[in-house]
């Protein structure tokens, strides 16, 4: 399996995000976040990586071998969802959290402990956005 890290939030989570952020906080887009290291509306608008072009390289590069079985876009708690989905019966996949980098954003957004019983993108994803 490779996964391709998270550059932050993704389109789908901005609403959710803000919310999580400004509720009970006392934050506003002005707001300087330490953990972030810039104020939370600029975090909240920094450009989504975008996964085309490194999967069709991996894609080209394997192009004889067909090694690329399945493709999936893990969002929020997805990866028990979308993983299973794509694999043979009798497989598995065991994931090693500390093994990609996480954007501070999903520490900061997983705070929200509603977020985290939820087990939606902010408490759960923690910044794997493409897996193959």
């Amino acid at each position: 399996m490779i996964g391709l890290s998270s550059s932050g939030l993704h389109s789908n989570g901005y609403s959710l995000a803000a919310q999580a952020a400004v509720r009970g906080r006392g934050l506003t887009v002005n707001s300087y976040v330490e953990e972030l290291g810039r104020k939370l509306g600029d975090e909240m608008i920094r450009p989504t990586r975008i996964y085309v072009k490194p999967v069709l390289n991996v894609l080209r590069y394997y192009r004889v071998k067909k090694v690329v079985k399945a493709i999936a876009h893990i969002t929020g708690g997805a990866f028990y969802e979308k993983i299973p989905r794509v694999l043979p019966d009798g497989f598995g996949v065991k994931l090693d959290r500390g093994s990609w980098p996480v954007p501070p954003i999903f520490p900061f957004m997983a705070e929200d402990r509603q977020a985290e019983r939820r087990g939606d993108a902010l408490g759960v994803q923690h910044g794997a956005g493409d897996d193959q």
